[in-house]
């Protein structure tokens, strides 16, 4: 990582549903978003008013995420493919070769998240465990 670059960008690598719901809700809050997807037509899960930027291309490419999409400059970074190896990997190197400060990685098996503990700066979520959690909390309110 060059110690001289800013951390300013929120770099969200997938552009499904949730990467496209994180990156709208960034760039309306006017914080400069990158969103990354293989697929072009992922990108039409933007709001109209997207301000960010869109590159196409794959997230596991290193040289396509520096000199396309300045992943030295993230200060935050979803990874929100819908491959968990994949995942797995841009969590690692995130953390140990670009030192990112904030970095969230979803994982469909949750037992994966067990996979990057202890790596600085990564949270893992699972939508099963936060369904899971949910529906606890839904439970609880009709005991109520």
């Amino acid at each position: 990582m060059a110690a001289n670059h800013a951390r300013t960008n929120v770099l969200i690598l997938g552009c499904g549903r949730l990467g496209a719901s994180i990156a709208n809700r960034y760039s309306e809050s006017g914080i400069n978003v990158i969103a990354v997807d293989k697929d072009e037509e992922a990108f039409d899960r933007l709001d109209q008013l997207f301000a960010g930027d869109r590159q196409r291309g794959e997230a596991t490419d290193v040289s396509f995420l520096r000199r396309s999409c300045a992943i030295e400059t993230a200060s935050r970074l979803f990874i929100v493919t819908g491959d968990d190896n994949a995942n797995l990997f841009l969590a690692e190197l995130a953390s140990k070769t670009f030192h990112i400060p904030c970095i969230y990685v979803r994982f469909d098996d949750p037992d994966r998240a067990l996979l990057v503990k202890g790596l600085p700066g990564v949270k893992a979520i699972s939508p099963f465990q936060l369904t899971l959690e949910r529906l606890g909390e839904l439970e609880k309110e009709d005991e109520e």
